[in-house]
């Protein structure tokens, strides 16, 4: 009820306006509850800004629920003034909250989101959790983090006919790491560390470093310029897969 306060008091200290200044409506570009959900904006979110434009609600702090969001709501604070709303700072605030959503929440959604057959269903819950984890600070959205999770659900990639070109070029980077991969167990994970020594070892046999060290590794890993983070395919895959993926390229060299 408090919360709902702020939507009629608007009414009688001023109007919900744009960015330019114009009043808020459908025609100038509101959203609407399926925009917000089409967005995969956070619905905790949605309503922790709709309430903050008013003055009444922090906007610092983060709520675990709508009970303690309304335990904080003061409407003696209201603005009498006009309020501006800001997709930017909504869709802001909304990664705010994903990236401080419960892992095993979030691992409820990804479910949803996903096909009945994909393989994610059928994965360790505590390794989702992992990638969730590891994954989400790249990633605004549970749709965008769904997006990333092909590349640790299937161990083979599909490379374009650029992609590959480019890795015919970096091919004495990826057959160090595959050396340096073959001194661990196939069925096992690296950890951190060794992973670390990994691209370490890797940067040593070839005299490179920065992106000349770790895009081709990318490329070869995801068949994409820019995804997961490096550490987390290092970490989060087999080294039978990682092998694998190197060797699709190399394998192509071979043959040429």
């Amino acid at each position: 009820e408090a919360l709902g306060a702020a939507v009629p008091s608007f009414a009688h200290h001023g109007l919900v306006l744009d960015r330019e200044g114009k009043k808020l409506s459908k025609r100038s570009g509101a959203l609407g509850n399926p925009d917000c959900m089409q967005r995969g904006l956070e619905p905790l979110a949605v309503v922790h800004y709709l309430a903050s434009l008013s003055g009444a609600l922090p906007t610092k702090k983060l709520y675990e629920n709508l009970d303690d969001m309304a335990r904080d709501f003061a409407p003696a604070a209201l603005g009498r003034g006009s309020a501006v709303m800001s997709l930017d700072e909504l869709e802001h605030l909304s990664t705010r909250y994903f990236r401080a959503a419960r892992a095993q929440d979030v691992c409820q959604r990804l479910c949803e989101l996903v096909s009945a057959s994909d393989p994610w269903h059928g994965l360790d819950a505590a390794w989702q959790e992992e990638v969730v984890v590891q994954l989400r600070e790249n990633a605004s959205t549970s749709g965008e983090l769904c997006g990333q999770l092909k590349f640790f659900t299937q161990p083979e990639i599909a490379y374009t006919p650029t992609v590959l070109h480019e890795l015919l070029d970096c091919q004495t980077v990826l057959q160090a790491l595959d050396t340096a991969l073959a001194h661990y167990d196939h069925a096992q994970r690296l950890s951190a560390d060794e992973a670390g020594q990994v691209f370490r070892q890797v940067a040593t046999a070839t005299a490179t470093k920065g992106r000349a060290l770790y895009h081709p590794i990318r490329l070869a890993l995801t068949g994409i310029q820019a995804g997961p983070e490096l550490t987390a395919l290092m970490t989060l895959l087999p080294v039978a897969w990682l092998r694998q993926r190197l060797h699709a390229p190399l394998t192509l060299k071979s043959k040429e």
